[in-house]
């Protein structure tokens, strides 16, 4: 399957706020959006994010990234190919 993702705005609580997202805080959107991420994609499956991923000066971007199916395999074979 493919699919075509954009403006996740991870730890991104401007938007947070401005969107009237229906969650706590930033912590509990994150984890529900992993969890329906994994939920949904297999290994096999195409995601294409189209940007927006997070808030620019969020540096731990990488690890949410590692935590969503497709995305980990990708970040994995980028870091092969880098060493």
């Amino acid at each position: 399957m493919i699919y075509y993702i954009a403006d996740i705005h991870f730890n991104d609580l401007r938007v947070f706020n401005k969107c009237s997202r229906p969650f706590n805080d930033l912590e509990e959107y994150k984890e529900e959006i992993i969890r329906r991420w994994n939920s949904k994609v297999n290994d096999e499956d195409v995601v294409h994010v189209l940007g927006d991923i997070a808030e620019d000066s969020y540096i731990d971007v990488i690890d949410i990234l590692k935590a969503l199916k497709v995305i980990n395999t990708l970040l994995s074979e980028i870091m092969i190919l880098h060493s």
